[in-house]
């Protein structure tokens, strides 16, 4: 759904299949956020397997701000 960013910390929220959000930081266990670039999050598990997400830009919510998506 989106991946915030401020200073070195982030924060990207996640919308599961079952429709909940997953909130994953650069701290949570047990994967955690290793990276953002702007178009693509690194998330890295306990045993350093990592995951790379590609990510687009949404389109914005009636007035809302512009919210890139998984």
């Amino acid at each position: 759904m989106a991946v915030l960013e401020s200073g070195a910390e982030r924060v990207a929220l996640l919308k599961r299949a079952d429709g909940s959000v997953l909130k994953i930081t650069t701290t949570s266990s047990p994967w955690r956020l290793e990276s953002f670039d702007g178009r693509r999050a690194v998330f890295v598990s306990p045993d350093s397997a990592r995951l790379d997400r590609p990510l687009e830009a949404g389109q914005p919510k009636a007035g809302g701000v512009p919210v890139r998506r998984q």
